[in-house]
């Protein structure tokens, strides 16, 4: 009888430990954040304009130029290079320098040839005394860049705006000949693979401290209750839906301090929850605390919001590959305008926003 009764008592241990977690649904609001200017709004009414480098080291001006342009989201005006502008964002960069041909390694089935190179790139904020305000530094000479050349690096689909597969050459002899031949075409390859990646980086930054930068692409998403059980958590529910319709409003041209107002009420209901209920569904907390890194997130308290979802984190829940994915790219663009916010003249920001 006493091993009956120990094995129905492991049974009941062993059914309440594996209890059916509460069952949390992906929720997709809205697409539409835009952050205001980390630096300086350009308002209506104001003018800038961009200024290239007259050459690279080895494209002219129209070779570049027509590799792309430079947008900056903002209600301000774009004037011609001669006409005065409020601001002037003069863009430094001679082009590559620095270029070390590395010793051939073998990729799969052959060889190719690692280029080590550097490509600084850098923006004078200039305003309209001619004076610079601010300092941008996209790429410095110490930090070096890595190409591989390899038989179809050459060939016209190989664009700068796209990579076609690596196919290696057959041996290192092959490998060398043909690198020496065309020496000059790889050296203007090169540079136009570096002002493409560059321009794109620029392109972000500028948005990030000078426009209105929308996140392309990206939804935000949170978790819910399934409705199935949603009415054994009315508050939390309550408050989950909120949370929804506050993220739905997040883009309305009514302005976003509504929406920041009420995620903040959320989340500080998410904390206090949590708080006298720690030994609550598992689940469920994951669901606050992912939720509630959304709603700091979008006050632009970053890094509070990145300790939360650091703990969520720890949990195992449905979907949270892709919750993951979408959190990070808000959260880079957050870090971004933080660091690009900063007061110092001369900024070298490190964030890259992940799309």
């Amino acid at each position: 009888m006493k091993k009956l009764l120990q094995a129905l008592l492991a049974c009941v241990l062993f059914t309440s430990g594996n209890a059916q977690l509460v069952n949390c649904n992906v929720e997709y609001p809205t697409t539409k954040v835009i952050l205001n200017a980390a630096i300086q709004t350009m308002e209506t009414g104001k003018t800038y304009k961009i200024k290239y480098p007259d050459v690279l080291t080895y494209l002219s001006r129209n070779e570049f130029i027509f590799i792309g342009n430079l947008y900056v989201r903002t209600n301000a005006k774009v004037v011609k290079k001669n006409e005065e502008a409020d601001l002037t964002f003069n863009i430094i960069a001679p082009g590559i320098s620095g270029i070390e041909r590395q010793t051939a390694v073998q990729r799969s089935s052959g060889y190719v040839l690692p280029y080590k190179y550097s490509f600084p790139l850098k923006v004078e904020v200039v305003n309209k005394e001619n004076k610079i305000v601010k300092t941008i530094v996209v790429n410095t000479d110490e930090q070096r860049f890595v190409d591989d050349y390899h038989s179809t690096y050459l060939l016209p689909a190989q664009d700068f705006r796209e990579m076609n597969a690596v196919v290696p050459f057959v041996d290192t002899k092959t490998t060398y000949r043909m690198a020496d031949s065309l020496d000059a075409k790889i050296r203007v390859k090169m540079e136009r693979i570096a002002w493409y990646i560059a321009l794109a980086r620029l392109n972000d930054l500028l948005n990030v401290a000078y426009g209105e930068y929308k996140v392309p692409n990206a939804f935000i998403v949170m978790y819910s209750i399934d409705r199935k059980v949603a009415g054994n958590y009315p508050e939390l529910a309550s408050m989950i839906e909120r949370q929804k319709v506050a993220l739905d409003k997040f883009g309305d041209k009514a302005g976003q301090q509504g929406p920041k107002e009420e995620l903040l009420k959320v989340v500080a209901f998410y904390q206090n929850y949590l708080t006298q209920n720690p030994k609550e569904d598992r689940n469920l907390q994951a669901l606050m605390y992912y939720n509630g890194a959304i709603c700091k997130l979008l006050n632009g308290e970053t890094q509070q919001s990145k300790e939360l979802f650091t703990t969520f984190q720890n949990y195992m829940i449905r979907k949270k590959d892709l919750m993951e994915e979408s959190y990070n790219k808000y959260y880079s663009l957050y870090l971004l305008h933080d660091e690009l916010a900063n007061s110092a003249d001369i900024i070298h920001p490190i964030t890259q926003i992940i799309n």
